[in-house]
């Protein structure tokens, strides 16, 4: 007879069978993957040593020249600089020896418990101390399969559904997941935390609001607070999750009524109308970029360019341009002009650049009244993509004759053409058409809780023909990234024609997936299924957007690492 709690100790079984392949193949890619081959491996694993070095913990611009050092030299046996066609100064005295961008401004959590094991083993060898740190993150690799067996045994009410032990199993044979989760950073942190929160979401959905599921819920929530930024996603799943739990039987209509309303409300707050479609500032400001202006030289609006809110004495406006104007432009003879004024006299500067470095541009002196500056240039025939910029500097000093006193700057008109053709190539030249904006009190906090600039996410979908071509090549990048492409996202597969396949056997489950849902949506939870759904969306979609400010300078495309955490609702759906 089985005791009580084991009414089928075969799925422990299968767990533990899971594990064990999860393990072998964590192992496998630990030691398969060179040292610092992954994702800012080097400064990550930083982070983690100083926690186990030094007694206070680590604050931004932090660091030890002698350990830093060791990794230089270790990242040059390994071959690391040789791959990539550079080199470095290992005997810098004044400044820190190269070893990538510093991550000690990320959240500590998971850092702090790869530091552990580094505080016993302070005197070895750095690349030993560096496979140390990878296998505390195949031990959370582990620790993620086990939480992804317990989120499908409470989506299927704890039955013996086959998905129970083929989601995890699937996970640990998934290439792009095992990789990512075998290196030393904190999304393999931010992926296992996220995990538990989903899991201890699901049960508290399922099952009603009680004190141990609230706990759950709330610390593991915390702990992915103190984790990483891509996973504050907790945030706003938090509340549908204490909705649902709270709210049910007869009340249950109440809690599908309250989150649409809420969202609505939060929607109001947060978001305005009347900003400047296809244009964004820099850096936020206190008044719209769109202004009523009866100076205006070409309609009724102009764009104005004010003092932004940290006070800074730069502001910048940014534009990207189609890839049918960048086929345009390339190698071509082109002029830019715009129609500058200010209050008092100051300055103005036009630019035009692209992502691979080249710019052309032009300061002008500006008074009070509107008049047209413009300058030509020669575009190279392999530049592209393009942007325009209008910037202006602000005086610190009222005596300064060279910078805007004032802390407005109207730009009006702006026109790009290239030589031989009346055509504009800019959009929203006059600022005529108007678009969403977050308000000035969201601008301001919302850079706090996200690493995503909301205003640059606005203004791209304000003006899809200058950023469409950036998320299509994002999304094949995310898509290559989940399924395999390794490294720091340089290694793809070898036969190019497998990303074909891998495509095929998506779209297949995506539609298989769907149909299931419709198939058995008279028995599904479906406040389960949208607490799932809503934290799917938001992790892919700031993965999607993370690199849209990259349009107005080099491009660089986010991986799918950025979404990891929601790997085992992504899989449910696919499986």
């Amino acid at each position: 007879m089985l005791s009580p709690g084991v009414k089928n100790p075969r799925r422990y079984i299968k767990l533990l069978g899971v594990l064990i392949v999860g393990l072998a193949l964590g192992l496998l890619y630990m030691f398969l993957v060179p040292p610092w081959e992954h994702y800012d491996e080097p400064t990550q694993f930083e982070y983690a040593w100083l926690f186990a070095n030094q007694v206070e913990r680590p604050r931004p611009g932090d660091y030890d020249q002698r350990m830093r050092r060791e990794v230089a030299a270790s990242m040059v046996t390994s071959g690391f600089f040789d791959r990539r066609g550079s080199s470095h100064n290992l005997l810098a005295q004044s400044e820190p020896v190269w070893i990538g961008i510093s991550q000690i401004d990320d959240q500590p959590v998971y850092y702090w418990l790869v530091s552990l094991p580094l505080r016993l083993a302070r005197y070895t060898d750095i690349t030993f101390q560096l496979y140390l740190a990878r296998g505390i993150s195949v031990l959370m690799m582990l620790l993620i399969l086990a939480f992804t067996w317990g989120l499908m045994r409470e989506i299927t009410g704890n039955s013996d559904s086959p998905l129970v032990w083929l989601v995890p199993l699937s996970l640990a044979l998934f290439p792009g997941f095992v990789e990512v989760m075998t290196a030393v950073n904190n999304d393999v942190g931010a992926t296992a935390f996220f995990t538990l929160f989903l899991w201890g979401s699901v049960y508290m959905v399922r099952r009603g609001f009680s004190l141990p599921g609230l706990i759950w819920v709330a610390t593991s929530a915390l702990i992915c607070y103190y984790t990483k930024t891509t996973v504050w996603a907790v945030l706003i799943l938090m509340p549908v999750v204490l909705i649902f739990s709270l709210l049910r039987g007869k009340y249950s209509t109440y809690a599908w009524l309250s989150i649409p309303v809420l969202a609505i409300l939060a929607g109001i707050g947060i978001f305005g109308w009347g900003d400047a479609a296809a244009w964004v500032a820099q850096t936020p400001q206190p008044l719209r970029l769109r202004q009523v202006n009866p100076q205006a030289t070409s309609g009724n609006f102009t764009l104005a360019l004010g003092r932004p809110d940290n006070n800074s004495r730069q502001q910048r406006i940014y534009q990207s341009l189609s890839p049918e104007t960048s086929r345009l432009l390339a190698g071509s003879q082109a002029n830019l002009s715009a129609w500058m004024w200010s209050e008092t006299t100051g300055n103005g500067n036009l630019t035009i650049g692209d992502g691979r470095g080249w710019k052309a541009e032009r300061v002008f002196r500006i008074s009070d009244e509107p008049k047209i500056y413009d300058f030509g240039f020669e575009v190279p025939q392999n530049a592209g993509p393009f942007w325009v910029s209008v910037s202006t500097f602000f005086s610190q000093n009222p005596s300064s004759p060279d910078l805007a006193k004032a802390d407005l700057v109207y730009v009006d008109d702006l026109h790009l053409g290239v030589s031989g053709t009346g055509n504009n190539l800019i959009a929203n030249p006059s600022a005529e058409t108007g678009w969403f904006h977050l308000r000035s009190w969201a601008a301001k906090n919302l850079r706090k809780l996200t690493p995503l600039n909301v205003n640059y996410i606005l203004s791209s979908l304000s003006h899809l023909d200058g950023s469409l071509w950036y998320y299509r090549e994002t999304a094949s990048f995310l898509f290559q990234t989940f399924w395999a492409r390794f490294g720091w996202g340089e290694v793809s597969v070898s036969a190019s024609w497998l990303y074909s396949v891998f495509w095929f056997v998506t779209l297949i489950g995506l539609f298989a997936g769907l149909f299931r849902i419709w198939q058995n949506r008279n028995y599904l939870d479906w406040r389960v299924l949208f607490s799932l759904g809503l934290a799917l969306m938001i992790l892919w979609a700031q993965a999607l957007f993370r690199g849209v400010y990259s349009l107005f300078g080099p491009i660089w495309l986010p991986a799918a690492r950025y979404a990891m955490p929601a790997i085992g609702p992504t899989l449910l759906w696919l499986i």
